[in-house]
């Protein structure tokens, strides 16, 4: 999410205008470190995906054409890999168990400013 907001706010920061506001700046304004034991890990995962989709929804209404900068990409294909639709219609997160849909670690996007990095597993490790 960060990589494409500082992204748009390089190279067309009204397309942020109405929608990014003083709490999106306390989210993505500085790296999150969520350390070894985060305090709701669950929450600020569900309010990432959230932003992100609002934020790709209010590009796709406004300013289409930024759907195509490389890290707006990248952000929808990360959606796309780490969160699904409940029956309710809610966002959701996708859990690591087989059912979940989540590719092969080896196809994974793991990181916004290196899409070619991969995590590798061997056995019960990943690295």
């Amino acid at each position: 999410m960060r990589a494409a907001l500082e992204d748009l706010a390089r190279i067309a920061g009204h397309a942020l205008d109405g929608l990014v506001g003083e709490d999106w700046g306390r989210r993505y304004g500085r790296p999150v470190r969520l350390g070894k034991n985060p305090t709701r890990p669950m929450t600020r995962i569900n309010t990432t995906g959230e932003d992100a989709r609002r934020l790709l929804e209010h590009l796709d209404r406004n300013h289409p054409s930024l759907l195509r900068r490389p890290r707006v990409e990248i952000l929808r294909q990360i959606l796309m890999q780490n969160y699904y639709w409940d029956p309710a219609g809610r966002l959701r997160w996708r859990n690591e168990d087989d059912e979940s849909g989540l590719p092969p670690s080896a196809h994974r996007i793991v990181s916004p400013y290196d899409p070619t990095a991969r995590y590798a597993r061997r056995g019960q490790v990943t690295r």
